[in-house]
C-alpha cells in the first residue's frame, strides 16, 4: 500500500489543495507558504502526537463552508484488496478515507470527538457516515504509521534510554524477541535469586537487610504482621533502562571511545536518521493468519528540511 493522493481542505493556510504522491516526492515553496501546515496536517492525520485545535488549526481568512478534514487516496494491492471489507474495495483498487476535522453535517458533526481518530471511508463512491472498520481509533493500525523529521533534532533525543528515543524503541524490540529463550538470562535469574538470599544476611557495622527487618518487625509485633523486604530480580525493561549505555569509538583515534558531541553536525544528523529509518525495521510485523484482516506494513516518513539536516552525499542516499 501507499499514499497516491492528499487533499486538504481548510486547514491553517491552506483553503484547498490536493495534491498526488510517489515514492519519493519534495514539496518546495518559499518561507512562509505553507510547506509545514501541510506536515501539521499529515501529523494530525496519524495523531502523531499532535491533536487537531481549532483555535489555532482553521483558517483565520474567510471559508466557504465550515468543514475541516484531510483525505487520502491509497493505492492498495492485490493481496490488500482482498482483506479489505467488501464496502471499501474498488476496482480501481483505490481506498479513500477522510479524517474529519470539523463538521456541520447533521449525522457526522455528534460523531466526532477530539479523544479518536475520526476516520471515515468512501464506500460505493460515497462518504460513509460509519468509522472506518467501525472503530474509533484505527489510524494507527490501519493505515500504517508516521515517521516524522524535524528540522532540528538533537541527537541526546535520539539517544537517551531514560525516555522514549527509537534507540530505546529498538533496544527493547530486540531484548523482548531474545529474552524468551535466552539461557544467559535465565542463568542471571538463577544468580539473582542466590544473590537476594545471600545478601539480606550479609553485615557491615552490625548492619545487614535482616537486621533491619527484625527492627521494623519488633514495632509492629502488636498487629501480628510480618514486614519483609526482597531485592527483585532484574526485567527485560530494567536491562534497557537502567543497564545499557552506548557509545562511540573513533576509528582515527585508534579505537579510543569519545563523546557524540566531539564529532560534527554531519555525522550526528546522519545517525539520527539512521536510527530514525532502522526505527521501522524493529518492530513487531503483523502476521498473516489463515483468516486474514487488512493490515498493511506502510510506514510514511516525513522529512522536514532534509537540505538543512544532512549533506548533499546524504540527501542522495
Amino acid at each position: 500500500m501507499k499514499i497516491k493522493q492528499i487533499e486538504i481542505h481548510n486547514f491553517r493556510s491552506i483553503k484547498s489543495a490536493k495534491f498526488n504522491l510517489n515514492d519519493y516526492s519534495l514539496l518546495i515553496g518559499e518561507n512562509n507558504s505553507g510547506k509545514s501546515n501541510v506536515f501539521r496536517a499529515l501529523r494530525i492525520f496519524y495523531e502523531d502526537n499532535l491533536k487537531y485545535n481549532e483555535q489555532t488549526d482553521f483558517p483565520k481568512f474567510d471559508t466557504e463552508d465550515n468543514e475541516s478534514w484531510i483525505e487520502i487516496e491509497y493505492l492498495t494491492d492485490i493481496d490488500e484488496q482482498e482483506t479489505l471489507k467488501d464496502e471499501y474495495k474498488n476496482e480501481d483498487n483505490i481506498l479513500k478515507v477522510r479524517k474529519i476535522l470539523k463538521t456541520q453535517d447533521a449525522k457526522l458533526k455528534p460523531l466526532i470527538k477530539s479523544t479518536q481518530s475520526n476516520i471515515f471511508a468512501y464506500e460505493n463512491g460515497e462518504l460513509s457516515s460509519n468509522f472506518f472498520y467501525g472503530a474509533k481509533n484505527i489510524s494507527q493500525s490501519k493505515l500504517g504509521k508516521v515517521i516524522f523529521i524535524p528540522e532540528i533534532s538533537k541527537i541526546d533525543d535520539n539517544l537517551k534510554m531514560s525516555g522514549p528515543s527509537p534507540l530505546r524503541d529498538m533496544i527493547n524490540f530486540v531484548v523482548k524477541k531474545v529474552i524468551t529463550k535466552s539461557e544467559s538470562f535465565n542463568k542471571l535469574n538463577q544468580s539473582f535469586e542466590k544473590f537476594n538470599n545471600e545478601f539480606k544476611s550479609e553485615a557491615k557495622d552490625d548492619f545487614s537487610i535482616d537486621e533491619l527487618e527484625k527492627d521494623i518487625n519488633k514495632e509492629v509485633e502488636s498487629w501480628n504482621i510480618n514486614f519483609g523486604l526482597n531485592i527483585n530480580p532484574i526485567k527485560p525493561t530494567d536491562i534497557v533502562k537502567n543497564l545499557v549505555s552506548h557509545y562511540v569509538q573513533d576509528g582515527n583515534l585508534d579505537n579510543k571511545i569519545v563523546s557524540i558531541d566531539s564529532f560534527g553536525q554531519g555525522l550526528q544528523r546522519h545517525l539520527i536518521y539512521t536510527l530514525l529509518k532502522l526505527s521501522t525495521k524493529y518492530v513487531e510485523s503483523s502476521t498473516n493468519e489463515a483468516k486474514k484482516e487488512f493490515n498493511p506494513d506502510y510506514t510514511f516518513i516525513l522529512f522536514e528540511e532534509p537540505e538543512a539536516f544532512l549533506h548533499p552525499s546524504q540527501q542522495e542516499k
